[in-house]
């Protein structure tokens, strides 16, 4: 089933206003303050057709959000909401290019342990073992570009926003579980291994879909888990209790 277009963007602004009003940790005294939505984006080629076009990349991708707000959330109001809140951490490291998606994971595991995002030793963790000690799905998933991304995302042309949706909606770039460990024993028939491809204009709809009790809520074996096999838009196929 496919959360409808007035359902995942309510998810959205509601959780990114929860997650702004919540402490990380039982101690801490301030809430985050943080009410945006997006995704941390590892960049894993830096070639000079990559350097160069990178930027280009970048405003193209955050204008191919606007296309798909313009076109999803019928109310201006809402659609302006959606957008102001929308920003992509993007990580430059050299030493990830060529980087492998386990190695793309780790990084981020790591990166989300040193800005203490994870759960520290004496605090348990729940079922669904999230990497973030909240269910932000900017803090459980994040975004590989890879070179031939970052030429698709720099070549993109716009026009009319109706026909530029439907061509942008089968480009994708990679989509990484951060809580996804491989298991001591591949179970037969799962063929889930933690990552996935999503649309270049799906990013909303997978935040809200993720942050959603239909959607990431109920991922026990990844919190993409129930999205696989993601090749395009979200769309959530595992069962609605």
């Amino acid at each position: 089933m496919r959360l409808t277009s007035g359902s995942w963007y309510h998810v959205l602004l509601e959780d990114t206003e929860e997650f702004a009003h919540r402490c990380r940790h039982d101690e801490d005294l301030e809430p985050t303050n943080d009410p945006t939505w997006g995704f941390r984006v590892f960049v894993t080629s830096y070639s000079p057709a990559a350097r160069e076009r990178l930027s280009r990349a970048l405003d193209n991708w955050t204008q191919a959000q606007e296309v798909a707000c313009q076109q999803a959330i019928s109310r201006p109001d809402y659609r302006q909401e959606v957008l102001k809140r929308f920003k992509l951490d993007v990580i430059e490291d050299e030493s990830l290019e060529y980087a492998s998606d386990d190695r793309v994971r780790e990084e981020f595991r790591a990166w989300m342990k040193g800005l203490d995002f994870t759960p520290r030793d004496e605090e348990e963790n729940d079922a669904r073992a999230l990497l973030s000690t909240m269910h932000n799905p900017s803090e459980n998933i994040c975004l590989a570009l890879d070179e031939a991304a970052i030429l698709k995302l720099a070549d993109l042309t716009f026009g009319e926003p109706k026909d530029d949706l439907e061509r942008f909606g089968s480009l994708t770039v990679r989509a990484i579980d951060g809580t996804w460990r491989r298991p001591a024993e591949v179970k037969a028939n799962e063929t889930y291994r933690g990552v996935g491809d999503v649309s270049i204009v799906g990013l909303a709809e997978l935040y809200g879909v993720m942050a959603s009790p239909e959607g990431g809520g109920h991922c026990y074996g990844g919190i993409m888990h129930d999205l696989h096999p993601l090749n395009g838009m979200p769309e959530w196929t595992g069962e609605l209790s």
